[in-house]
């Protein structure tokens, strides 16, 4: 009976802390522009959050790039390709920032990004 109650106390712990843990990225590619958000209080309102940024950014057709319930740090990064192409790389949920920006280079890059590589946002959502 005991191990059932430390069970559901642990439970309802792990819920309340992970109630204000979400990042949502929204891009844009005709516009190439975006719009991020974090700790909206659930998922749904992160996710809002970031589309209206994007449009209000100048987005037209936002998708959303990545959305996390998890608790960590994010980032945004732009770059162009060789033929002036921009390619845009996020993460989200992240151990730590460095590992963050280096998940949304690789990213970046693997979207064919070969120049003007520019860290554009960082968080940490707690």
């Amino acid at each position: 009976m005991k191990k059932r109650y430390l069970i559901l106390i642990g439970f309802f712990l792990l819920s309340a802390s992970a109630l204000h843990a979400q990042s949502a990225v929204y891009f844009c590619s005709k516009t190439n522009q975006w719009g991020y958000s974090f700790s909206g209080g659930n998922i749904r309102n992160s996710e809002a959050d970031a589309f209206k940024r994007c449009i209000n950014a100048g987005g037209r057709n936002p998708v959303k790039i990545i959305s996390t319930n998890g608790k960590g740090y994010g980032a945004i990064v732009t770059g162009t390709g060789a033929n002036g192409v921009p390619h845009f790389g996020t993460s989200a949920g992240a151990r730590t920032q460095e590992d963050a920006t280096m998940a949304a280079i690789r990213s970046c890059l693997q979207q064919g990004a070969i120049k003007n590589i520019e860290i554009k946002a960082t968080w940490l959502d707690r």
